[in-house]
């Protein structure tokens, strides 16, 4: 059986021996590192080609033909022994390798199977607008009620507990003191035609220091333009001599809630706050 060393290393991959025979064909292994890496080879040619595979049974037919002109021979040359049947096994096999991996690459793989076309999506056109039409203007907004647009009518009334608790009360001590006479705190104003006749009145009594000026705020009840510190509207608050003061203003104001601060102008620092409702 040594001298037909491919039947050997065949059945040793296939585990065709049995237990006598395997055990010594593993301790001609282990004395003969040319034989071990030979049986190495071959096991990872079996594994890369499947068994039942066109390419290994070409390998297979390859290697059966070369044996019909190779002479039976020991992996170890002996003194004498002519080396061409080893050379000629060699050559056969690597243009064994050498066909396989061409009928690979070059056999035609079996075509994807095609996908089915998606019905043409129609284009989205943009809106054409006639000649006689017109375009709203951005800025043209007193005929259009924000809260109604952007809340529901109830969240247009809904307090912003950050102002609630200074209502009615003065900011700052000091040598004067500010009394609001209109509109009265909580009171609710009607708008007519989405507008609304504003009063702003009352009287600063005490001594004011020189330079002294004051500003009206109006902030809407929306808690992100308060956070933002966004008011709705904005005036300089004129002071008679005689501490007296009236503003008085034709505004387009939303139903809702409004807060109202008296803020002096040098140091920014709010003095007084209070409430007002707008309804129609």
């Amino acid at each position: 059986m040594d001298d037909n060393l491919e039947n050997l290393i065949a059945d040793y991959l296939l585990d065709k021996m049995d237990s006598t025979a395997r055990e010594n064909f593993e301790q001609r292994l282990a004395a003969e590192p040319e034989l071990a890496a030979r049986v190495a080879l071959e096991r990872e040619v079996a594994n890369t080609l499947d068994a039942s595979s066109p390419e290994n049974q070409l390998r297979a037919n390859l290697r059966h033909i070369s044996q019909k002109f190779d002479t039976p021979e020991s992996l170890g040359q002996r003194p004498g022994e002519a080396p061409g049947g080893k050379a000629l096994w060699w050559w056969a096999f690597a243009a064994g390798l050498l066909i396989c991996a061409g009928w690979y690459f070059w056999n035609p793989h079996p075509a994807a199977k095609p996908r089915t076309p998606l019905p043409p999506q129609s284009k989205l056109e943009s809106p054409t607008i006639s000649p006689t039409e017109q375009l709203p203007e951005e800025n043209k907004v007193e005929n259009i009620d924000p809260i109604k647009r952007q809340q529901p009518i109830a969240a247009a009334f809904k307090p912003i507990p950050q102002l609630e608790s200074y209502i009615g009360s003065q900011m700052r001590s000091g040598g004067f003191h500010i009394y609001v006479e209109e509109p009265k705190s909580g009171i609710t104003l009607l708008r007519h035609s989405g507008q609304l006749l504003f009063r702003f009145s009352g009287k600063i009594e005490g001594a004011l220091p020189a330079g002294t000026g004051f500003n009206l705020l109006i902030f809407s009840n929306n808690q992100k333009d308060f956070g933002d510190l966004r008011t709705v509207k904005s005036q300089v608050l004129g002071i008679n001599p005689d501490g007296k003061f009236l503003l008085q203003k034709q505004w387009s104001l939303s139903q809702g809630l409004y807060y109202l601060v008296i803020e002096d102008q040098q140091s920014g620092e709010w003095l007084l706050v209070d409430k007002f409702l707008v309804k129609n």
